[in-house]
């Protein structure tokens, strides 16, 4: 398979805002349309609900635009086929009360979220976008990382965080176990 992964930039933000629109949400309908936003914003849950794919679309644009969504886009040929939405931890004010902030060291980012294309699944493109994350961001100084798989036996197409395996074979250690969730953490420079 002949995939090359780059970081996000300006330039590929319409790139990553296509393959996002495009993407077939089937498996979770409430997905389609949320751009990557839902973790980047402090709102409620019944606010989120009111949000419209749009307005989703349209902030996603502009902070990609100012860097200030990041992350890595993987490629088959000129085809975007995987997305990996990570940056740095005060990037999502929606995980302030999940991650205890004991264990989020001065320079900490964190991956939210994996959206591969269904043909490109089950074949390793979750790591190789992991781990082009962990080599970027270990050139940056990072002091650490921090991954929030979970399970999901019944619907494994909606463990959207990635595997708690995956993050293993890279070297995270467990450090919570939360609501299902592994809290799970790399440190890269400490």
């Amino acid at each position: 398979m002949n995939i090359t992964i780059e970081a996000l930039t300006p330039s590929r933000s319409t790139v990553l805002i296509d393959y996002l629109n495009k993407m077939d949400f089937h498996h979770a309908p409430e997905w389609a349309g949320c751009f990557c936003r839902f973790h980047h914003l402090d709102c409620t849950e019944e606010q989120w609900s009111h949000r419209s794919p749009l307005q989703n679309k349209n902030e996603a644009l502009l902070a990609i635009n100012e860097g200030r969504m990041k992350g890595f886009i993987a490629f088959h040929q000129d085809q975007c086929v995987g997305w990996v939405n990570v940056n740095k931890i005060e990037s999502y004010p929606k995980l302030k009360s999940f991650v205890d902030l004991p264990i989020i060291l001065t320079q900490t980012v964190c991956i939210v979220c994996f959206v591969i294309h269904p043909e490109f699944r089950h074949q390793g493109l979750a790591r190789r976008l992991l781990k082009a994350a962990i080599e970027d961001y270990d050139k940056q100084a990072v002091q650490a990382i921090i991954g929030l798989p979970f399970e999901n036996a019944v619907s494994p197409e909606k463990a959207y965080r990635g595997s708690p395996k995956m993050f293993l074979e890279q070297g995270f250690e467990v450090v919570k176990e939360k609501e299902g969730v592994f809290i799970m953490r790399k440190v890269l420079h400490p």
